[in-house]
């Protein structure tokens, strides 16, 4: 009767032995995702908080512009505009006013000269 229950036993073993290797890889997979949710949830926090960043110097950009629409300032504006990641937003909000090109004038007349 030994004989008879040994294939059975050896048999319980075998698929015991792999749903155990099958709980540690789900197990592990578990992990893992939880770390990449982990790291997406941080990644999404660092693109918020730059989002904000640069809706301040947009706003900044037009407070100063509205503050002083003074030749270097338009210049400082145009350039950080340019430089910026959102330029098509500071684009659309800071818009070139006839202070700046009439400084561009000036310049290339002296140039000229």
């Amino acid at each position: 009767m030994n004989n008879a229950n040994k294939p059975q036993q050896v048999d319980e073993n075998f698929y015991r032995n792999e749903l155990n290797k099958l709980k540690a890889q789900y197990a592990a997979k578990v992990e893992m995702i939880l770390e990449i949710s982990d790291e997406i949830r941080s990644l999404q926090q660092d693109i918020a908080a730059t989002e904000n960043n640069l809706q301040m110097v947009v706003e900044k950009a037009n407070e100063a512009l509205f503050r002083n629409p003074g030749r270097t300032n338009n210049k400082m504006l145009m350039m950080n505009s340019a430089s910026t990641a959102n330029s098509n937003a500071v684009a659309d909000t800071v818009p070139m006013n006839e202070d700046y090109k009439d400084d561009q004038r000036e310049d290339e007349d002296k140039r000229k000269q």
